[in-house]
C-alpha cells in the first residue's frame, strides 16, 4: 500500500520550551516500526523537527502531490484554539498553521494532534516589552522576572532529581542534581529567560554523565502550551 506517516514536532521557542515534544515524535516512530503499529519500514515515515512554517508548508504542499492512499499524521507541541476559524493553531516557533493545512492529504487519513486548545489573551506586547528591558545599561532584575511571571499562564512544574527506583547521588558540596542545575543557571549565555524546562533538561544531562547513568532527573509540567516558568535570568 503506497501510504506515509508525517511527524510534525516543535518544542517552542526558548521561554515556551517543551522537551517532551522531541520524545514523543521517537515514541510514535517507535510505535509504528512495531508490531502493534503495523510494522511501517522507515522509508515511510517522515520526520519534521524544529521546523519552521515555510519548510512545514512546503512539504505538505509536496505531499499533497503524490496521491498517497493513506497519510498518518502527528503533531505534538504548542497549541491553541481560534475563535474566528473555529480550529487549532499549531504552532512552529513564532509562527502558526491551522490544522485544516493538514487535511486532504489523501482519501484516507488519520490525524493525531497533541498541544493544547486553550483561548488566550494576546501578550505579545507586555513579553516584547519585558525582553526590551534587557538591553538598558540598568537592569531591574526583579521586575523583569515579576513581570514574566505575570503574563505565564496558570501551571505546575515538577522537577525531580532522579527517575522512579532510582537514587539521587550527593558529591560531598551537595546533591548531584542541584549542583549541576545551578552551575548550568551560572553558565547561562543563551536565554534571556531562562525556563525552568530549558535549564532541568540541561542539568539532567550533566547529572546523567556524572552518575555514569545511574540518575536520570525528570520533570512533570501541567501544561504543554503557554510560557513556562522562568527560573533564573541571564546577568
Amino acid at each position: 500500500m503506497d501510504k506515509i506517516a508525517l511527524l510534525i514536532g516543535h518544542p517552542g521557542r526558548p521561554e515556551e520550551y517543551i522537551p517532551g515534544v522531541k520524545k514523543d515524535i521517537k515514541s510514535y516512530k517507535k510505535f509504528l516500526i512495531s508490531p502493534y503499529g503495523g510494522r511501517w519500514i522507515k522509508e515511510e515515515i517522515l520526520e519534521i523537527y524544529e521546523k519552521d512554517v515555510d519548510y512545514v508548508k512546503s512539504v505538505i504542499n509536496e505531499l499533497s502531490k503524490c496521491k498517497y492512499e493513506f497519510v498518518l499524521t502527528v503533531f505534538s507541541g504548542h497549541g491553541n484554539f481560534s475563535i474566528i476559524k473555529n480550529e487549532r493553531r499549531l504552532y512552529l516557533g513564532d509562527e502558526y498553521i491551522y490544522e485544516s493545512e493538514l487535511r486532504n492529504l489523501a482519501k484516507k487519513q488519520l490525524i493525531i494532534i497533541d498541544s493544547c486548545a486553550g483561548i488566550e489573551d494576546e501578550v505579545l506586547i507586555k513579553e516584547e516589552a519585558i525582553m526590551e528591558s534587557f538591553t538598558r545599561e540598568e537592569k531591574d532584575y526583579r521586575k523583569i522576572y515579576e513581570e514574566y511571571l505575570k503574563i505565564c499562564p496558570e501551571q505546575e512544574i515538577l522537577l525531580y532529581s532522579s527517575s522512579e527506583n532510582e537514587y539521587s547521588e550527593d558529591i560531598g558540596i551537595g546533591g548531584l542534581y542541584t549542583v549541576s542545575l545551578l552551575e548550568t543557571i551560572y553558565e547561562n549565555t543563551k536565554y534571556g529567560i531562562f525556563n525552568a524546562l530549558i535549564a532541568h533538561e540541561l542539568a539532567s544531562e550533566k547529572v546523567i554523565k556524572k552518575s555514569r547513568g545511574k540518575q536520570h532527573p525528570n520533570y512533570l509540567s501541567t501544561r504543554r502550551s503557554g510560557k513556562k516558568l522562568p527560573l533564573s535570568l541571564k546577568v
